[in-house]
């Protein structure tokens, strides 16, 4: 009897410990679908953004996405990102006058009015007039600064009645944060497609980024850079797991990023663009702008190796660049530019004396008359 017993506690110890593994084997397989599910509950994206997600435990999360290409999957008859924000300061009519050739979406916060004038009166002035130091652009290029909203209702006013003057920003309902800049730049994407649809290439740049037009443009006639995602080139970059860029397991389940593009300074055909705007509606949303737009986006779309980098001679993430590097075309961008540097760097494009020396040696160059 005793005997009979044991078995028969063996054998439910066996099936029961066999239910479980069968039940974890499914529940392991159904994982990524449940990731997606979590984030559809809710009506309005700014409650969506707070659903807790799966939570992943060790062994459901990947070194690189190659190990796990099946996240990469986008439900497209499933909307889990909706970007149904309102247009609260807007441009009608925007793009109706000309086509655009390139146009310049600029992320900005609400109390930097002095760096956005210093756009406007240097790199932006040569966009709205077509001439750089006198020459004339070989494309239209045209610019527009993003915000959200402030929770001091009196930036906003200030704002929109900075808008009323220039007529160069665009205001949306979600709440000016860190956490919000993917949004930020998706719903500038999404206004561009509804209004600015003949556009040929776009680009999106922080506030404190001077960007050499002529080179840009130059960069733009040529194949290898005119079918790309172009930028800073990250090819496989680990996940940061502190400070504000500490990537969620829950959301991105790998050590490494996929290949993309530094969100300081890039630019893409629209056409791309666009089609990164589509799948976001059907994907689960990153707080990490140009990972998840350049990067995982890219990725969901079928985009790889499709890529184009500055070389470091050209472009520096971490320090702003010399003026006389930007003045004459050997960089094509500068970053962490104050309101005073605009100004400098803008003096040095416009003076045929200054950074002779640099000027010279160029010339020298690319007559074939380089020691």
């Amino acid at each position: 009897m005793r005997q009979l017993l044991n078995t028969t506690k063996c054998f439910v110890l066996i099936s029961t410990a066999s239910v479980f593994s069968l039940l974890g084997l499914f529940l392991h397989g159904k994982r990524y679908q449940q990731m997606h599910r979590s984030y559809d509950t809710r009506s309005t994206v700014q409650q969506f953004r707070h659903i807790p997600a799966v939570t992943y435990t060790a062994s459901t999360v990947y070194e690189y996405p190659d190990n796990y290409s099946q996240y990469f999957n986008a439900d497209l008859k499933r909307e889990v990102t909706p970007l149904n924000f309102k247009t609260l300061i807007d441009r009608p009519g925007f793009c109706d006058k000309n086509s655009t050739f390139l146009m310049v979406i600029i992320l900005t916060m609400h109390s930097h009015v002095e760096l956005r004038n210093g756009i406007r009166t240097t790199w932006g002035a040569a966009a709205r007039t077509g001439r750089w130091a006198g020459k004339l652009l070989s494309q239209s290029v045209q610019y527009l600064f993003l915000l959200g909203t402030n929770n001091n209702s009196q930036w906003n006013k200030k704002v929109q009645a900075e808008a009323n003057i220039h007529e160069d920003i665009l205001m949306f309902d979600y709440t000016e944060s860190y956490n919000n800049l993917t949004y930020k730049v998706l719903t500038g994407l999404q206004w561009l497609q509804k209004n600015c649809a003949d556009i040929r290439y776009v680009m999106k740049i922080d506030e404190d980024t001077f960007i050499h037009l002529p080179r840009i443009l130059k960069k733009l006639s040529s194949p290898e850079w005119n079918q790309s995602i172009c930028g800073f080139y990250a090819e496989s970059e680990a996940v940061m797991t502190t400070s504000k860029n500490a990537n969620d397991f829950s959301v991105y389940p790998f050590t490494h990023y996929p290949p993309h593009v530094k969100g300081n300074i890039y630019f893409m055909p629209f056409s791309i663009a666009s089609r990164l705007v589509n799948v976001s509606r059907h994907f689960v949303f990153n707080v990490i702008e140009d990972v998840h737009i350049t990067g995982i986006l890219a990725r969901v779309i079928g985009l790889r190796n499709k890529y184009k980098g500055f070389t470091r001679a050209e472009y520096s993430r971490g320090t702003p660049a010399h003026a006389c590097d930007i003045a004459t075309g050997i960089r094509v961008a500068s970053t962490h530019t104050s309101p005073a540097y605009y100004s400098e760097i803008w003096n040095k494009i416009n003076d045929p004396d200054a950074c002779i020396s640099i000027r010279q040696q160029i010339q020298k160059y690319f007559s074939g008359n380089a020691e």
